[in-house]
Protein backbone atom coordinates (compact mmCIF):
# COMPACT_ATOMS: atom_id res chain seq x y z
CA UNK A 1 0.00 0.00 0.00
CA UNK A 2 2.72 2.32 0.34
CA UNK A 3 3.82 2.43 -3.00
CA UNK A 4 0.63 3.33 -3.82
CA UNK A 5 0.57 6.55 -1.53
CA UNK A 6 4.46 7.30 -2.05
CA UNK A 7 3.42 7.40 -6.24
CA UNK A 8 0.10 9.67 -5.77
CA UNK A 9 2.55 12.01 -3.58
CA UNK A 10 5.21 12.12 -6.22
CA UNK A 11 2.79 12.88 -9.52
CA UNK A 12 -0.36 14.67 -7.70
CA UNK A 13 0.92 17.54 -5.45
CA UNK A 14 -0.32 20.85 -6.62
CA UNK A 15 0.40 24.69 -5.66
CA UNK A 16 3.98 26.43 -4.88
CA UNK A 17 3.12 25.70 -0.93
CA UNK A 18 2.27 22.32 -1.57
CA UNK A 19 0.48 20.02 0.91
CA UNK A 20 0.79 16.46 1.09
CA UNK A 21 -2.20 14.01 0.30
CA UNK A 22 -3.34 12.01 2.87
CA UNK A 23 -2.85 8.20 2.99
CA UNK A 24 -6.39 7.81 3.19
CA UNK A 25 -6.82 9.93 0.01
CA UNK A 26 -3.80 8.06 -1.92
CA UNK A 27 -5.62 4.99 -0.74
CA UNK A 28 -9.07 5.35 -1.76
CA UNK A 29 -7.89 6.76 -4.74
CA UNK A 30 -5.93 3.55 -5.74
CA UNK A 31 -8.52 1.39 -4.78
CA UNK A 32 -10.97 3.25 -7.32
CA UNK A 33 -8.67 2.65 -10.01
CA UNK A 34 -8.09 -1.10 -8.80
CA UNK A 35 -11.75 -1.93 -9.01
CA UNK A 36 -11.89 0.26 -12.59
CA UNK A 37 -9.25 -2.02 -13.92
CA UNK A 38 -11.24 -4.88 -12.90
CA UNK A 39 -14.12 -3.72 -14.82
CA UNK A 40 -16.20 -3.08 -11.57
CA UNK A 41 -17.00 0.48 -12.49
CA UNK A 42 -16.47 2.00 -16.33
CA UNK A 43 -14.45 5.19 -15.17
CA UNK A 44 -13.45 7.15 -11.89
CA UNK A 45 -13.67 10.81 -11.53
CA UNK A 46 -10.38 12.64 -10.47
CA UNK A 47 -11.34 14.94 -8.26
CA UNK A 48 -9.27 14.66 -5.10
CA UNK A 49 -7.62 18.37 -5.53
CA UNK A 50 -6.23 21.04 -8.52
CA UNK A 51 -3.71 18.51 -10.33
CA UNK A 52 -3.66 18.71 -14.11
CA UNK A 53 -4.48 16.06 -16.79
CA UNK A 54 -1.27 15.83 -17.51
CA UNK A 55 -0.05 14.96 -13.90
CA UNK A 56 -2.92 12.03 -13.51
CA UNK A 57 -1.41 10.59 -16.74
CA UNK A 58 2.17 10.72 -15.30
CA UNK A 59 0.94 9.05 -12.11
CA UNK A 60 -1.65 6.82 -14.11
CA UNK A 61 1.57 5.95 -16.51
CA UNK A 62 3.90 5.23 -13.35
CA UNK A 63 1.28 2.33 -11.65
CA UNK A 64 1.11 0.87 -14.92
CA UNK A 65 4.54 0.50 -15.43
CA UNK A 66 5.22 -0.84 -12.31
CA UNK A 67 2.32 -3.53 -12.74
CA UNK A 68 -0.22 -2.59 -10.78
CA UNK A 69 -2.53 -1.43 -12.95
CA UNK A 70 -3.13 -3.00 -17.15
CA UNK A 71 -2.86 -0.78 -19.23
CA UNK A 72 -6.86 -0.88 -20.01
CA UNK A 73 -7.14 2.05 -18.32
CA UNK A 74 -6.81 5.63 -19.85
CA UNK A 75 -6.92 9.64 -18.81
CA UNK A 76 -9.42 11.63 -20.27
CA UNK A 77 -9.94 15.34 -20.20
CA UNK A 78 -13.60 16.45 -19.98
CA UNK A 79 -14.59 20.08 -19.92
CA UNK A 80 -11.97 20.97 -16.94
CA UNK A 81 -12.71 17.46 -15.53
CA UNK A 82 -11.03 14.83 -14.98
CA UNK A 83 -12.04 10.91 -15.68
CA UNK A 84 -9.75 7.85 -15.44
CA UNK A 85 -11.88 4.80 -17.72
CA UNK A 86 -11.54 1.39 -18.58
CA UNK A 87 -11.80 1.80 -22.06
CA UNK A 88 -12.68 -1.50 -23.02
CA UNK A 89 -15.55 -1.48 -19.82
CA UNK A 90 -16.58 1.80 -20.98
CA UNK A 91 -17.58 0.58 -24.60
CA UNK A 92 -18.93 -2.43 -23.19
CA UNK A 93 -21.43 0.18 -20.52
CA UNK A 94 -22.43 2.03 -23.23
CA UNK A 95 -23.19 -0.64 -25.33
CA UNK A 96 -25.33 -2.35 -23.12
CA UNK A 97 -27.17 0.99 -22.31
CA UNK A 98 -28.55 1.38 -25.99
CA UNK A 99 -29.43 -2.38 -26.12
CA UNK A 100 -31.04 -2.57 -23.27
CA UNK A 101 -32.13 0.95 -22.33
CA UNK A 102 -31.36 0.16 -18.96
CA UNK A 103 -30.64 3.90 -17.52
CA UNK A 104 -32.97 5.73 -15.22
CA UNK A 105 -32.70 9.27 -16.61
CA UNK A 106 -34.70 11.97 -13.80
CA UNK A 107 -36.02 15.08 -15.30
CA UNK A 108 -35.12 17.94 -12.87
CA UNK A 109 -36.05 20.79 -14.75
CA UNK A 110 -37.02 23.89 -12.10
CA UNK A 111 -40.47 24.01 -14.03
CA UNK A 112 -41.44 20.76 -13.11
CA UNK A 113 -43.25 20.57 -9.71
CA UNK A 114 -41.48 17.42 -8.76
CA UNK A 115 -39.02 15.12 -10.87
CA UNK A 116 -39.94 12.77 -13.48
CA UNK A 117 -38.43 9.98 -15.25
CA UNK A 118 -38.47 9.70 -18.82
CA UNK A 119 -36.96 7.62 -21.77
CA UNK A 120 -33.19 7.79 -22.97
CA UNK A 121 -34.48 9.25 -26.37
CA UNK A 122 -36.10 12.36 -24.71
CA UNK A 123 -33.51 14.91 -23.86
CA UNK A 124 -30.96 13.76 -26.57
CA UNK A 125 -29.26 10.91 -23.90
CA UNK A 126 -29.45 8.36 -26.50
CA UNK A 127 -27.94 10.22 -28.76
CA UNK A 128 -25.68 10.97 -26.44
CA UNK A 129 -24.58 7.99 -25.22
CA UNK A 130 -24.33 6.92 -29.37
CA UNK A 131 -21.43 9.94 -29.65
CA UNK A 132 -19.89 8.79 -26.61
CA UNK A 133 -19.42 5.09 -27.49
CA UNK A 134 -18.56 5.99 -31.11
CA UNK A 135 -15.56 8.47 -29.73
CA UNK A 136 -14.20 5.77 -27.41
CA UNK A 137 -14.17 3.00 -30.22
CA UNK A 138 -12.50 5.10 -32.89
CA UNK A 139 -9.06 3.98 -33.94
CA UNK A 140 -7.35 7.17 -33.15
CA UNK A 141 -8.28 7.18 -29.59
CA UNK A 142 -7.61 3.43 -28.85
CA UNK A 143 -3.80 4.85 -30.18
CA UNK A 144 -3.46 7.45 -27.35
CA UNK A 145 -1.79 4.98 -24.71
CA UNK A 146 0.04 6.81 -22.34
CA UNK A 147 -1.52 10.41 -23.36
CA UNK A 148 -4.69 12.58 -22.41
CA UNK A 149 -7.48 11.58 -24.51
CA UNK A 150 -9.26 14.85 -24.66
CA UNK A 151 -13.06 14.98 -26.06
CA UNK A 152 -13.56 18.43 -28.02
CA UNK A 153 -16.04 21.74 -27.12
CA UNK A 154 -17.98 21.04 -30.13
CA UNK A 155 -18.92 17.41 -28.67
CA UNK A 156 -19.30 18.38 -25.46
CA UNK A 157 -21.66 21.66 -26.17
CA UNK A 158 -24.47 19.31 -27.73
CA UNK A 159 -24.46 17.39 -24.14
CA UNK A 160 -25.65 18.00 -20.38
CA UNK A 161 -22.56 17.54 -18.36
CA UNK A 162 -24.09 16.46 -15.51
CA UNK A 163 -26.09 13.40 -18.08
CA UNK A 164 -22.70 12.46 -18.76
CA UNK A 165 -21.31 12.29 -15.23
CA UNK A 166 -23.84 9.40 -14.56
CA UNK A 167 -23.57 7.46 -17.50
CA UNK A 168 -19.70 7.59 -17.49
CA UNK A 169 -19.51 6.87 -13.87
CA UNK A 170 -21.78 3.60 -14.26
CA UNK A 171 -24.86 4.57 -12.38
CA UNK A 172 -28.05 3.17 -12.60
CA UNK A 173 -29.67 6.73 -12.43
CA UNK A 174 -28.31 10.16 -14.00
CA UNK A 175 -30.00 13.86 -13.71
CA UNK A 176 -31.02 16.16 -16.87
CA UNK A 177 -32.39 19.12 -17.13
CA UNK A 178 -32.81 21.75 -20.07
CA UNK A 179 -29.34 23.34 -19.70
CA UNK A 180 -30.72 25.80 -22.89
CA UNK A 181 -33.21 27.10 -20.07
CA UNK A 182 -30.64 27.41 -17.09
CA UNK A 183 -28.76 25.23 -14.47
CA UNK A 184 -31.11 25.22 -11.70
CA UNK A 185 -33.08 22.27 -10.72
CA UNK A 186 -36.21 21.09 -8.52
CA UNK A 187 -34.35 19.21 -6.21
CA UNK A 188 -34.69 21.72 -3.23
CA UNK A 189 -36.10 20.31 -0.46
CA UNK A 190 -37.43 17.49 -2.49
CA UNK A 191 -36.64 13.86 -0.38
CA UNK A 192 -33.05 12.04 -2.08
CA UNK A 193 -32.41 8.20 -1.36
CA UNK A 194 -28.92 8.33 -1.25
CA UNK A 195 -27.13 4.84 -2.25
CA UNK A 196 -23.85 4.48 -1.61
CA UNK A 197 -21.60 1.07 -2.28
CA UNK A 198 -18.56 -0.02 -0.41
CA UNK A 199 -15.72 -2.95 -0.41
CA UNK A 200 -12.88 -3.89 1.24
CA UNK A 201 -9.47 -3.87 -0.19
CA UNK A 202 -7.46 -7.06 1.11
CA UNK A 203 -3.82 -6.80 0.46
CA UNK A 204 -0.85 -8.47 2.13
CA UNK A 205 -0.34 -5.28 4.30
CA UNK A 206 -3.96 -4.93 5.93
CA UNK A 207 -6.73 -3.74 4.90
CA UNK A 208 -8.66 -0.61 3.46
CA UNK A 209 -12.53 0.13 3.57
CA UNK A 210 -13.81 3.12 0.60
CA UNK A 211 -16.92 4.26 -1.17
CA UNK A 212 -17.18 2.27 -5.00
CA UNK A 213 -20.67 4.08 -6.00
CA UNK A 214 -22.72 7.19 -4.64
CA UNK A 215 -25.80 8.37 -6.26
CA UNK A 216 -28.97 9.48 -5.25
CA UNK A 217 -32.48 8.83 -6.57
CA UNK A 218 -35.38 10.98 -5.67
CA UNK A 219 -37.56 8.89 -3.26
CA UNK A 220 -40.74 9.60 -5.13
CA UNK A 221 -39.43 7.91 -7.83
CA UNK A 222 -38.32 4.48 -6.00
CA UNK A 223 -40.74 2.53 -6.88
CA UNK A 224 -40.89 3.22 -10.62
CA UNK A 225 -37.26 2.92 -10.39
CA UNK A 226 -36.79 -0.35 -8.22
CA UNK A 227 -36.91 -3.32 -10.88
CA UNK A 228 -34.09 -1.37 -12.91
CA UNK A 229 -32.09 -0.63 -9.37
CA UNK A 230 -32.14 -4.25 -8.17
CA UNK A 231 -30.79 -5.32 -11.50
CA UNK A 232 -28.05 -3.14 -11.31
CA UNK A 233 -27.11 -4.17 -7.68
CA UNK A 234 -27.33 -7.69 -8.51
CA UNK A 235 -24.99 -7.19 -11.53
CA UNK A 236 -22.47 -5.61 -9.61
CA UNK A 237 -22.58 -8.12 -6.67
CA UNK A 238 -21.95 -10.90 -9.36
CA UNK A 239 -18.97 -8.80 -10.70
CA UNK A 240 -17.95 -8.79 -7.60
CA UNK A 241 -17.87 -12.32 -7.16
CA UNK A 242 -15.57 -12.57 -9.86
CA UNK A 243 -12.95 -11.70 -8.32
CA UNK A 244 -10.37 -11.79 -5.29
CA UNK A 245 -8.71 -8.52 -4.48
CA UNK A 246 -12.21 -6.78 -3.15
CA UNK A 247 -14.20 -8.12 -0.41
CA UNK A 248 -17.38 -7.03 1.75
CA UNK A 249 -19.44 -5.65 -0.51
CA UNK A 250 -22.14 -3.59 1.19
CA UNK A 251 -25.14 -1.55 -0.90
CA UNK A 252 -26.57 0.72 1.70
CA UNK A 253 -29.08 3.67 1.62
CA UNK A 254 -29.55 6.83 3.90
CA UNK A 255 -32.85 9.53 3.25
CA UNK A 256 -31.13 12.92 2.87
CA UNK A 257 -33.38 16.45 2.21
CA UNK A 258 -31.48 19.55 0.95
CA UNK A 259 -32.46 23.26 0.95
CA UNK A 260 -30.72 23.51 -2.16
CA UNK A 261 -28.70 20.33 -4.38
CA UNK A 262 -26.12 21.59 -6.93
CA UNK A 263 -25.54 19.03 -9.81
Amino acid sequence: MDLFVDVARQFLCVGKRTKVLSRTVCLDLAAQLLATDLGLKPAVLFDINGASPEQVCHYLSALQEKGFLSSALYTVALCGNIFIVNLKQTVVHLQGLLLRGNLLVIDVCPSLVQPALFDMKCGGTEDMVKALLNYFTTESVTEQRNSIMEMSEDLLQKWNLCTVFGVLLGYPATYWFDEDKGFDNCLSFVPLSVTKVSLTWQTDYGQHRFNLFSFSIPEILLVQAGALFESWAQNLQQQVKRQTVFTELNIFKTNVTLPAVTL
